[in-house]
């Protein structure tokens, strides 16, 4: 009888912890998923009046409540605002190597948008991946060793190079190009969520 007694009551909560974890991976699905159907990455103030976007307040929880592992994981996922927000909320924590995430994803060149304040711009996830690293306390370790510094150089340079390519491309636009440019940002514009 106690036996009986002490499994029953070893099932129901190893049932309730395996419940949590499925809640927190169908909290994680359903973030990602929202922040995929927007695909834009917006900071803390967006707009002239400086608000919060929900966009943004979806990124906050990511960052609290998912582990570096997840993150992690999330840097596989086929949105690139997704990968984003996930290398920012890791450029963040100590524990994390920047480095080596980066040299993983130096070939990621999905478009995204940003917006930060009264700018938009638009971000390759290599490029987001290098200024968030810049930004983050890392850099300055990684700096003091000679071959990661080269490294980041040469990848700055090319980055730097396949923007100087977008920004010609865009000088050079012919009045079509232009009007469905004008488009795809009022179309951005109607999956904004304030």
């Amino acid at each position: 009888m106690m036996y009986r007694l002490f499994t029953l009551l070893v099932m129901l909560f190893l049932s309730r912890g395996m419940w949590a974890q499925d809640r927190h991976q169908a909290f994680i699905k359903r973030v990602t998923d929202t922040i995929a159907h927007v695909g834009v990455v917006k900071c803390e103030a967006v707009s002239r009046i400086g608000y919060t976007p929900r966009q943004y307040i979806r990124f906050d929880s990511l960052r609290r409540y998912c582990s570096s592992t997840e993150l992690q994981a999330l840097l596989e996922h086929k949105s690139p605002a997704v990968r984003g927000y996930a290398f920012w909320a890791l450029s963040e924590r100590p524990e994390v190597d920047l480095y080596l995430l980066m040299l993983r994803h130096r070939r990621d060149t999905d478009k995204f948008d940003r917006q930060c304040g009264c700018f938009t711009s638009t971000y390759t996830v290599v490029g987001f991946i290098l200024l968030k690293y810049r930004g983050s306390r890392q850099f300055a370790q990684d700096t003091l060793s000679a071959a990661r510094k080269t490294t980041y150089q040469r990848m700055a340079y090319v980055w730097s190079r396949q923007q100087d390519r977008y920004l010609d491309r865009g000088r050079n636009m012919s009045w079509a190009q232009k009007r469905r440019l004008i488009e795809k940002n009022r179309q951005l514009d109607a999956r904004n969520d304030f």
